[in-house]
Formats: structure tokens, sequence, C-alpha cells
């Protein structure tokens, strides 16, 4: 955000947390939160899981495998969390 204000209207970290005070800094907590706690609880035991079923699929590990499974796990949790990430957005 402050990348499109001009020059003399941006402020360095020291003046923003002057103006927000240590408190303002963290006012956002709550919301990151609540997206980042569980999206990490349906990420990672869905790309533990669905990498062994790849695996034991294709009886083959590696690359291939990691990929299918990270991106599927990613996009399951993304998509179970998007109505509080658009509040944390908000």
């Amino acid at each position: 955000m402050q990348a499109t204000l001009p020059l003399e209207q941006r402020q360095s970290a020291v003046q923003v947390i002057r103006t927000l005070g240590l408190k303002g800094m963290y006012t956002g907590t709550p919301a990151t939160l609540l997206r980042d706690v569980p999206f990490s609880l349906l990420f990672f035991p869905g790309y533990a899981n669905l990498k062994s079923i790849f695996e034991d699929y294709g009886k083959q590990g590696g690359l291939l495998s990691s990929l299918l499974a990270g991106g599927s796990a990613g996009a399951i949790a993304s998509g179970e969390v998007t109505p509080a990430d658009v509040i944390k957005t908000r």
C-alpha cells in the first residue's frame, strides 16, 4: 500500500509505530490467525496423506507425487478457508 502513495506521504516503520503504537501493530492478528491456523490444520495432514496415496498408486515417489499432493492439499485447504481470508482482507 505504501508503494502507491506519493513519496511525501509514505511512512517509515518507526513512524508507523509512533502513529499506531505497539498494540496497533498487531490489530490484524486475530483475523490472520483465523485464516492461517485452519489452513495449516488442513494442509499439512492432507499433504502427507495425499503424498502416500499418490506414491502407492504410482509405485514411485519423487517430484510428481510431491507436486500433486502439494497442489491438491493447497487447493482443498485454501478453498475451505476462503471465507476467513475474505474477512482478513477486508
